[in-house]
């Protein structure tokens, strides 16, 4: 625990009302299965406790969505899965970095093409999966992707309205300008083959054509 601080934090009542003292408050860094630190802020330190737990309200207030089924639950951060876990008993476990190993052997398939698609959500790629679009995946469950952490971590607040594609992807990442004619055509050829909130999850390319994508017939 980092930045710990012993004080009078009041007590903490477990679900037989026995009272517990709350001994300080700190950081913790939890690993998760990719190599990444998810940080949790002002964590109680309760030495009477015999588990670490993490309270549903608590991640509801720092803005986190939950989604709990099919014995297993996850974190969600706008659009990015923070850290994922499985149900042991009656308590959801979050699953750290001793279980990668057989995290990465289960999800190989659907990280690649999140990759293929240049990055897409897990919302965005279920949609896709539940038509059928992703040969060969039958599930959409991924580790945490660093790239898309670091990238949303970093990324500067700008104003989409009105912005062509070039000014919204390109402007602030610094790409020289004989890159992006290929970046624009990659982007574009991605999202118009992703689903599309305005046309109601459809995807635009078929909206287009009036083709499947990948149909060989023209």
């Amino acid at each position: 625990m980092e930045n710990y601080t012993y004080g009078n934090f009041g007590k903490v009542y477990l679900a037989d009302d026995e009272p517990m003292e709350i001994a300080g408050k700190g950081d913790v860094r939890i690993k998760t299965p990719n190599g990444l630190v998810w940080q949790l802020r002002g964590v109680r330190h309760i030495p009477g406790l015999k588990r670490n737990l993490i309270f549903v309200g608590q991640l509801d207030d720092k803005g986190y969505d939950l989604s709990f089924g099919s014995s297993s639950w996850k974190i969600i951060k706008g659009a990015m899965v923070v850290a994922r876990g499985k149900k042991e008993g009656t308590l959801y476990m979050i699953v750290n970095s001793h279980d990668s190993i057989t995290l990465a052997s289960a999800n190989s398939d659907a990280d690649l093409w999140h990759c293929r698609l240049g990055h897409m959500s897990e919302n965005g790629m279920k949609h896709l999966c539940s038509k059928g679009k992703l040969p060969g995946l039958k599930t959409v469950e991924f580790g945490l992707c660093e790239d898309c952490v670091f990238g949303k971590q970093k990324r500067v607040s700008i104003s989409k309205a009105g912005r062509t594609l070039k000014e919204q992807k390109l402007e602030l990442c610094g790409l020289p300008n004989t890159f992006w004619a290929d970046a624009v055509n990659t982007a574009a050829f991605l999202i118009n083959r992703g689903p599309s909130v305005p046309l109601d999850n459809d995807i635009p390319e078929e909206a287009w054509s009036g083709k499947e994508v990948g149909c060989t017939i023209h």
